[in-house]
């Protein structure tokens, strides 16, 4: 990921993220088109 993106997960996230916020992270990934192209 690039610094903007790991900017914006982190700004999502917050500095301790709940259980509800990293499933809404992870379903993000999945539905997304990124999730497709992960090294």
């Amino acid at each position: 990921p690039s610094e903007e993106e790991l900017d914006s997960t982190l700004g999502f996230l917050g500095e301790n993220p709940s259980k509800a916020k990293l499933a809404d992270l992870a379903q993000t990934l999945l539905v997304s088109n990124e999730f497709f192209f992960v090294d």
